[in-house]
């Protein structure tokens, strides 16, 4: 049976890192790290960027993908860092997540709605 979810790209200090999501991984992160990743997009939706929970879950999901030397500092200084040379750098991070917790359909529905909407 094919995952619920699709492979995700997470990017690490230029090196590219392969995170396959699932259910209990994703889970997991949410019991690790005492976020709940709903209500860190619902706190985006409203215009609060939870910077904090973000690098404590990018670095989370960066450990699960093989890069064992990702910490949330760390994570969060990379993200400062973007946010100087691209103004949505520290949301890329954010879309990253909600990539990861969006079953692929969501994407294709997206996509069809928007092209319905522009015809």
């Amino acid at each position: 049976m094919p995952g619920v979810f699709r492979d995700i790209e997470l990017v690490y200090k230029g090196e590219a890192y392969k995170f396959t999501p699932t259910i209990r991984t994703m889970r997991g992160i949410e019991q690790t790290c005492e976020v709940s990743l709903s209500g860190m997009v619902m706190r985006a939706t409203r215009g609060e960027f939870p910077m904090f929970d973000v690098a404590i879950t990018y670095a989370a999901m960066l450990r699960a993908a093989g890069c064992a030397s990702a910490d949330e500092d760390a994570v969060f200084l990379e993200m400062g860092s973007q946010s100087d040379t691209n103004p949505d750098g520290m949301s890329a991070y954010l879309d990253v997540i909600i990539r990861a917790i969006s079953p692929p359909e969501m994407d294709e529905k997206k996509a069809v709605a928007s092209a319905e909407a522009e015809s």
